[in-house]
């Protein structure tokens, strides 16, 4: 998953290597389900509506990427105002933000827009619909003269006084407790060295002047929570309430056979 809200997750495996006791594959986020589909890997850290809506799927206990409030790297534009949205051009990399915000948009304002996924584009996006929304790293770094902007992160937060759970780890029978112990070593691992990783990502154009320091260390959080979870539950049930998703039990949570950082 190459988005810097990723890293406190994955840098113990890109620092140790083999070292780690995992072998870390880095992929587009689109292609990282036929990895494991295929046998290839035995984890992913991949969208959240992927593990929610994919049948057979386990999720591993304690890891997420979430926020609660603004998330600042998912954030709609729009010309008109938010319940007159009938085009919306939705980001073509990840399904659970495109979800939310179809799912917030019926819910809260009341609008059941056309939609058609697009890469990242804003300006293309903007040109023949009249919303479009961008995430990840393109979402947090761009900006517009539109009329409005809306966090989805907030909008959730506010429709539901919940934490929005963005990615975890998921995978399938052979997502073992053993493994589940090293990912949450791992994350551990990361936010001890959360200051090391901010100032990697402070070299990147556009994360600087406190920008990674904020992203990271106060916008997201990588600790599962009973709050995460009843979020990612509440997520689950609206969205099947509106045929979304196919009808199904929460997935699997397996929780870590105790590992040492």
């Amino acid at each position: 998953m190459r988005y810097v809200n990723a890293k406190p997750l994955i840098s113990r495996f890109e620092a140790e290597g083999a070292e780690s006791g995992v072998e870390l594959i880095e992929d587009v986020p689109s292609r990282l389900p036929a990895l494991l589909e295929a046998g290839e890997v035995e984890a992913i850290l991949v969208s959240s509506a992927y593990a929610l809506t994919e049948p057979g799927r386990r999720i591993a206990e304690g890891c997420v990427i979430a926020t609660y409030g603004a998330a600042q790297s998912v954030r709609l534009f729009s010309q008109v105002p938010l319940s007159e949205i009938r085009s919306l051009a939705l980001d073509a990399s990840s399904l659970t933000s495109n979800l939310l915000c179809r799912l917030v948009l019926d819910a809260r304002y009341g609008a059941r827009p056309e939609f058609e996924t697009m890469p990242a584009d804003l300006g293309r996006m903007l040109a023949g619909h009249d919303a479009a929304l961008i995430m990840g790293d393109a979402g947090m770094l761009a900006s517009h003269s539109a009329l409005i902007e809306a966090d989805l992160g907030l909008e959730w937060t506010e429709m539901t006084g919940l934490p929005f759970v963005w990615a975890v780890w998921a995978g399938d029978e052979r997502l073992s407790s053993s493994l589940v112990g090293s990912l949450v070593s791992a994350r551990d691992w990361g936010l001890l060295r959360l200051p090391e990783i901010v100032s990697a990502c402070e070299r990147l154009p556009g994360w600087g002047n406190g920008v990674a320091r904020r992203y990271l260390s106060e916008t997201m959080h990588y600790r599962m929570g009973e709050g995460d979870l009843a979020g990612l539950r509440l997520f689950r049930e609206m969205v099947s309430e509106r045929g979304w998703c196919s009808a199904g039990g929460f997935p699997e949570l397996v929780r870590a056979e105790a590992v040492g950082v």
